[in-house]
């Protein structure tokens, strides 16, 4: 379990107190906090307290930040002082900061309150981590390579001619090595076939004198075989004594890349999500303006007239249909993960209920089993929507005419949570669209009817809850989705 951060907090002021515990928590900040209204009970708090941060208010009364930031060093901790204040300007951020706060937010701003808590405690670890390698490398004569021997990024030395004549420790735990499993070898081993001439070429721009420092992008081979990212910067040094080498300092980008791709895919599939929703919208707003101008042309019937408001409900529930499964697909995707425990009988009965009225609703045979005998904890909102659409879709894609339309509901316990099955005889799909059929605003025909999102939101809300669906299917056959989702608890 995380440890909660201890806050130390100097305020005067009640409200003002609970307003900074209601951001702390909108920002997801576990905390413990010691509540400190005056001088005394601020040198109280630092003594048998133990903060890991300090938030303080600028004035309180004969006692202010820069006073308690004077307390603070006296006692020799290390830890942030934040100053969070009602008002500011650039003569006090500049008294403040020269006075030893780490940094500085105004009241109105509380919602960035987490994010500066977190910058300030990892720019104070990396003070003291930085001052602790300072202190070491001030004790060796050979300070460059105390510098490289205790960075968190990977170091090598390279020969001329390429070879590793270093490597740092911490290329163990970057690339699996030891150091003594690559000194010796080509660096030069280690990169990726496709990539090699254009690292060979930077290598040898580097070695005949150009750009003496530059970055470079490259895929690099861990021991696992796994390809990893590094950024890395290179720095011919061949011409200094003390050094005689090239130096690769590399950093492992590997996750902020996935990071970077999945952002850039996130952002084509909004693009296609408005495009498409935009379109879908105008679409029966367009046949519903039509409509209504013909109801006004003076020689129209009353059959006429009844005809256009059959066209207009029809396209009025079309883009009701549309409306909604935009709404669901948001609530999906920004519901609140509040977990509790799930009654899947209640769920299906009120899905089976909100369906009874649909066209041949009556010709199917539901078959509903949940054999679940461990307590499973979710979002209600998500698993229902998981269920209204799987069974919405068999109900509206089956084959009414056949002597047994069924649809089979089971739910069971797993390990960790819990397996859903829904299974039908309808129409079924064929093999080469099943794998499209998640896609957003997919239609597996030109004559589907619907807006193309049910399964997106399907596969939305399992990935939302982590868990996992796979779909069997056989034309003229029938329908499997196959469910699994692990229990929050």
């Amino acid at each position: 379990m995380q440890n909660k951060l201890r806050i130390l907090h100097l305020e005067d002021l009640e409200t003002d107190s609970e307003l900074v515990d209601i951001a702390l928590r909108r920002g997801d900040i576990q905390f413990v906090k010691y509540w400190a209204k005056d001088k005394e009970e601020f040198i109280k708090g630092l003594k048998e307290f133990a903060p890991d941060i300090i938030l303080s208010d600028h004035s309180l009364g004969h006692f202010d930040s820069l006073d308690a930031i004077k307390l603070l060093k006296d006692t020799g901790l290390q830890v942030p002082f934040i100053i969070v204040t009602g008002h500011t300007s650039e003569e006090f951020v500049v008294e403040i900061i020269k006075g030893g706060a780490d940094d500085y937010l105004v009241k109105d701003n509380l919602a960035r309150l987490p994010l500066v808590i977190k910058a300030a405690l990892k720019e104070k670890k990396s003070k003291i981590e930085r001052e602790k390698a300072y202190e070491e490398l001030s004790q060796r004569e050979e300070h460059y390579f105390a510098l490289i021997q205790n960075s968190k990024d990977m170091v090598m030395l390279i020969s001329g001619e390429g070879t590793i004549v270093y490597q740092s420790p911490s290329g163990e735990g970057i690339l699996g090595y030891k150091p003594s499993e690559l000194i010796g070898t080509s660096v030069f081993n280690l990169a990726h076939p496709d990539q090699l001439d254009a690292i060979k070429e930077r290598f040898k721009h580097r070695q005949e004198g150009g750009e003496p420092k530059g970055s470079l992008e490259y895929r690099v081979r861990h021991k696992n075989g796994e390809w990893r990212v590094f950024d890395s910067t290179i720095s011919n040094l061949l011409h200094n004594p003390a050094v005689n080498a090239i130096v690769i300092n590399s950093r492992d980008v590997t996750e902020r890349k996935q990071l970077e791709n999945k952002l850039v895919d996130k952002i084509k599939e909004l693009d296609t999500f408005i495009y498409k929703a935009s379109h879908d919208l105008k679409g029966p707003l367009s046949s519903i303006i039509g409509l209504l101008n013909l109801t006004k042309e003076e020689h129209n019937t009353g059959k006429d007239l009844e005809q256009y408001l059959e066209m207009i409900d029809l396209s009025t529930r079309k883009l009701d249909s549309v409306l909604n499964g935009l709404i669901e697909t948001m609530r999906v995707k920004d519901v609140a993960a509040k977990a509790e425990e799930i009654d899947f009988n209640s769920l299906i009965e009120v899905v089976l209920n909100g369906l009874k009225y649909s066209s041949n609703f009556n010709k199917i045979h539901f078959d509903v089993k949940v054999t679940l005998a461990n307590k499973f904890l979710s979002v209600t909102p998500i698993i229902h929507s998981i269920l209204q659409n799987l069974v919405q879709n068999a109900v509206k894609y089956h084959k009414y005419e056949q002597d047994d339309p069924f649809v089979n509901i089971l739910v069971y316990d797993l390990a960790d949570g819990v397996g859903i099955i829904i299974e039908d005889n309808g129409h079924g799909m064929k093999n080469e669209i099943l794998g499209r059929i998640f896609d957003m605003y997919y239609r597996g025909n030109e004559s589907s009817q619907g807006s193309g999102l049910g399964l997106y939101i399907v596969k939305t809300a399992v990935n939302r809850l982590e868990g996992d669906i796979n779909v069997a299917s056989v034309e003229d056959k029938g329908t499997r989705f196959l469910i699994y989702i692990p229990s929050m608890e």
